[in-house]
């Protein structure tokens, strides 16, 4: 990719602002890959500001999509052109491995005891990593495209989402359990906003919270906005993250996030992740939308300066 704009028309090119606009990755997210992965490679002006070309945007798009769908920035920033585009144009479960199609077989067959016991395995046996972003991760992404498609019913949806919840706490509290001194500033507080009632999102980034030795200070689900503005005036200096579900994403949502981001402090850092966080709106300003784990996972190895937890001593 290009990485001078001398001989090209700046007006054909995009700032990494609406970039982020058009593909709903956050210029923070931008950054980091071109610093770790070498892509996108940016178009730098003469004044040093960063442009893109459409060739590069249409990629952007198409790796944002595969994010969304559970795959990890490693894997998907290596692939070009078909490739990448054969990625996202897989029918729903067509892509799925055998340890996520093993997992399918117990949502549908609503074998729960099975299913806790296989993740459970997952975890001891093949680590924390795995077990998140190669099986709970895809497992939610194909059971919503399985709801939506009425291939489950809602008694099986919710089945699993109580399985995972206490799989996911449990998992936190191996993890919480070594003594360590946590500093203000090493705490997160998650939250769901007034009338979102969904919370595996809250329990899966509470998990990764903890594999990376910060403390999740978890309110839960359906906050007002002066609940968690009081909270994190308890708790200065800590990351605000806020889950953002499908069903509840949307401009009444953008209104009630700028209320929350003016009540905050200036200098606390508002997070929006989960799957309603913005996609192709303009979003709030002076907030972080990452709308998937691993976005929000390479916002905290950037953050904290840390190591990704599986290569941690």
């Amino acid at each position: 990719m290009v990485d001078s704009g001398a001989n090209m028309d700046p007006g054909s090119l995009f700032s990494i602002g609406e970039v982020g606009e058009t593909t709903g990755l956050s210029p923070h997210t931008i950054r980091v890959w071109e610093r770790r992965y070498g892509k996108p490679q940016a178009v730098r002006l003469a004044s040093g500001h960063r442009r893109y070309t459409q060739e590069q945007v249409v990629w952007l798009r198409c790796v944002a999509e595969a994010l969304a769908n559970g795959h990890r920035p490693g894997k998907v920033l290596k692939l070009e052109g078909e490739e990448l585009e054969q990625l996202t144009q897989r029918q729903p479960g067509s892509d799925l491995g055998p340890l996520v199609g093993q997992l399918m077989d117990m949502v549908y067959a609503s074998d729960s005891v099975s299913l806790a016991e296989e993740l459970k395995r997952c975890w001891h046996n093949r680590g924390a990593r795995t077990t998140i972003f190669d099986a709970v991760v895809p497992l939610i992404h194909e059971v919503g495209r399985a709801w939506q498609e009425d291939r489950l019913t809602i008694a099986q949806e919710h089945q699993l989402t109580e399985v995972l919840q206490d799989l996911l706490r449990g998992f936190r509290g191996q993890v919480s359990a070594t003594d360590r001194n946590i500093a203000e500033s090493d705490r997160v507080i998650l939250a769901t906003l007034a009338g979102e009632r969904h919370g595996l999102g809250l329990q899966l980034v509470a998990l990764l919270v903890a594999l990376y030795e910060r403390e999740p200070v978890l309110l839960g689900v359906d906050l007002p906005v002066d609940e968690i503005v009081r909270v994190s005036k308890e708790v200065p200096r800590s990351p605000v993250a806020i889950s953002v579900s499908t069903a509840s994403g949307g401009p009444a949502t953008d209104r009630v996030i700028s209320s929350l981001r003016r009540e905050l402090h200036p200098k606390t850092t508002l997070l929006i992740g989960g799957s309603g966080a913005r996609r192709a709106r303009r979003g709030v300003r002076d907030v972080v939308y990452l709308p998937t784990l691993a976005e929000l996972e390479l916002w905290m190895q950037s953050e904290y300066g840390i190591r990704p937890f599986d290569q941690q001593d």
